[in-house]
């Protein structure tokens, strides 16, 4: 298995995606994009074998998430994946990065 490391994403460009992701489902007129409830309970309606794994912080070691499109699978760490919920930017960035990875290299096979 190959292992790249994600370049940076800005905050333009997550703003431009989340944006194109809003009006592709319908949500352009919504001012927070729920990514945490999309990548929990959307992807696996719209992606049959889609997964989505949250993973022990000594498991995954100082990654913040892996994105394996080939397995159709999206690994977020336990610490990083936790903190959405209390709305934490940075983490929410995590996320957006690893779905980005994800759906842009579908839409490229």
């Amino acid at each position: 298995m190959n292992n790249y490391k994600a370049d940076a994403v800005s905050r333009r460009n997550i703003r431009d995606y989340v944006y194109m992701l809003k009006k592709k489902v319908g949500m352009e007129n919504i001012l927070y994009f729920p990514v945490l409830q999309f990548a929990e309970n959307m992807l696996p309606v719209l992606i049959p074998d889609f997964q989505f794994e949250v993973v022990p912080e000594d498991e995954m070691g100082t990654k913040h998430g892996e994105t394996y499109p080939g397995k159709n699978l999206i690994r977020i760490r336990e610490d990083i994946y936790l903190p959405p919920r209390k709305a934490k930017a940075e983490t929410v960035s995590q996320l957006l990065t690893k779905l980005d990875i994800y759906l842009c290299t579908k839409t490229v096979q």
